[in-house]
Parts: C-alpha cells; sequence; structure tokens
C-alpha cells in the first residue's frame, strides 16, 4: 500500500494476492496462583495432541473442530521467575483454529458474539488443559484470550497469520521473494514472509539482508543512495 500496485510488474503483484497466507493463532493466557513446574518436567512446554493422525488434526484446524485439534501449554514462570509472584504461574494454551472459523471468529457480527465465540473456546481449552494439570480452573486469578482477529489487528497481516505464507511441501514462499530483492531498485525485504516465517526467522532474515546489501556494496553492485556513506 506504501507503494501501490500500479506502480509494480502486474505479475509481481499477482503473485503476492494470490498466495495464500498462513495460519494464526489464539492463545489462552492464564495466571495462576499455584505452581505447576512439576507437571511439566524438565520442558516448559506440553504439546497435546488427539491422535496419531497428522493429516486428520491438521485439517481439523479448517474444518474447525476445537475437539479434534491439539493445543500447546506453555509454563512461562520456568523460563523467566520473575514473570509471576513466588508460587504461582504465567501459563498460556496456544491454539490453532482457521482465521475463517465461525464466520471469521464472528467479528463483523457483533463484538458480543466474538467474545462469546472466544470464551466457548477459551472454557473448552482449559478444561481440557485441567487433565493435565489438576485443578487449573480454581487457580485461575488472572484469564485473557487472543484470537487471530487480535493478531491481524496489531500487525496488520492477512488472516492474523504468525508465519508468512503458508507453509508448502516446497517449505519456501514464493521464490521472488525468497531472493530478499523487490521490484524497486535497492528496496531489499527482510521479515517473516522471505522466508518460513516465525518470530526467530525475522531475527535471522535481518542478519541475511544485512549481509547481502554489505556483499552488494563491496562488490559496487548498489548505486545511488545506498552505495553512499551515512553518519549514524
Amino acid at each position: 500500500k506504501l507503494v501501490g500496485p500500479e506502480h509494480l510488474p502486474a505479475d509481481f503483484v499477482q503473485m503476492v494476492e494470490e498466495t495464500p497466507a498462513g495460519l494464526s493463532v489464539a492463545t489462552v493466557y492464564l495466571g495462576v496462583d499455584h505452581d505447576y513446574s512439576e507437571a511439566f518436567g524438565n520442558s516448559h512446554e506440553i504439546m497435546v495432541s488427539t491422535g496419531y493422525d497428522y493429516d486428520a488434526n491438521y485439517q481439523s484446524i479448517f474444518d474447525c473442530i476445537p475437539e479434534n485439534t491439539g493445543f500447546g501449554l506453555t509454563n512461562y514462570t520456568m523460563v523467566d521467575p520473575t514473570s509471576a509472584p513466588p508460587g504461582k504461574n504465567a501459563i498460556t494454551i496456544g491454539i490453532q483454529l482457521a482465521y475463517e472459523c465461525n464466520n471469521d471468529w464472528d467479528w463483523n457480527v457483533s463484538h458480543d458474539r466474538y467474545k462469546a465465540y472466544k470464551y466457548t473456546l477459551m472454557n473448552h481449552y482449559i478444561n481440557r488443559a485441567e487433565e493435565i494439570l489438576p485443578g487449573l480452573t480454581d487457580h485461575i486469578e488472572v484469564m485473557e484470550m487472543s484470537s487471530p482477529q487480535t493478531i491481524k489487528g496489531y500487525t496488520l497481516n492477512p488472516r492474523g497469520t504468525i508465519f508468512g505464507w503458508e507453509a508448502t511441501p516446497a517449505g519456501d514462499p514464493p521464490l521472488p521473494i525468497t531472493k530478499r530483492e523487490s521490484p524497486i531498485d535497492n528496496l531489499f525485504l527482510a521479515s517473516a514472509w522471505t522466508s518460513m516465517g516465525g518470530q526467530s526467522i525475522v531475527l535471522l532474515e535481518g542478519l541475511v539482508v544485512a549481509r547481502k546489501i554489505n556483499n552488494l556494496l563491496s562488490t559496487g553492485k548498489v548505486e545511488g543512495a545506498l552505495a553512499k556513506p551515512h553518519k549514524r
């Protein structure tokens, strides 16, 4: 939107518009007055699945069947003890249900309908998590939930994706993007959209593009303002 599609090659615009965005995530945030560290063992995360048929579990994300989807439990207090008072834990339940579920989470119907759908899901996953963390419901002091609509609202990522492009068997975004170059001279790309997405990928992509620019500068292949030294 900063440039305008009319200033870009038609095939590039078509590629961006037609390549689907990846999955989003919904997260239940819990502050509990109990220490569940022992239940997590030697890890701060527990991944819960409903079975060994990965394809069926994955399809449940798009079929919007929470009973058949897995989830991740994370105890952040085991990583950072300052995230909760002594004897208490900051725990999240990470859920993947498609952005399109329940009419885009009823976002455009009404805020009350949106909240009702969120809280229905939140209670469902808390009850399932209680099978692993006994008494969880009784220990909750703080409770909140984000949705794909939350992520879309704060980041403007299509469908609230946290991964960039949709994962494919090839494992890569569209080829022009992986070159980290744009149709505009000296405008380089570094984000979750230039490789397989995620927060750690964003950090790595910044490093990759910085090295790419340095290499171009050292070989004299970059001209114009970018090639001139700048004072910081």
